[in-house]
């Protein structure tokens, strides 16, 4: 009970960590590169529009989704994690220019 009590405080007490689909400011040097990062991991080209995301995540979705994949479930699930982080950030970074 005593290392139970311990390890909640501690955990309670830390910083939540930053998600990975968030993205950086516009200012920030290392934007660029996240923005690109996400494009690729959709493998999208950097002129893609929001309709190209959509049918990409679509596309990326069902070839990576843990029920298709059954005996490799820990790698896919990682894999399908961050192709649907790929696609929050740049429906995000789509919506704030416009397109």
């Amino acid at each position: 009970k005593e290392l139970v009590r311990r390890l909640s405080s501690l955990f309670w007490q830390a910083p939540p960590a930053p998600s990975a689909g968030e993205l950086l400011a516009e200012d920030d040097p290392r934007y660029p590169e996240q923005v690109s990062g996400f494009l690729e991991r959709l493998r999208l080209a950097p002129t893609a529009g929001s309709e190209d995301l959509k049918r990409a995540y679509k596309e990326m979705a069902r070839k990576l989704h843990p029920d298709k994949n059954i005996g490799n479930e820990e790698h896919v699930t990682a894999e399908f994690q961050g192709v649907s982080e790929a696609y929050e950030a740049l429906s995000e970074y789509m919506r704030r220019c416009g397109i």
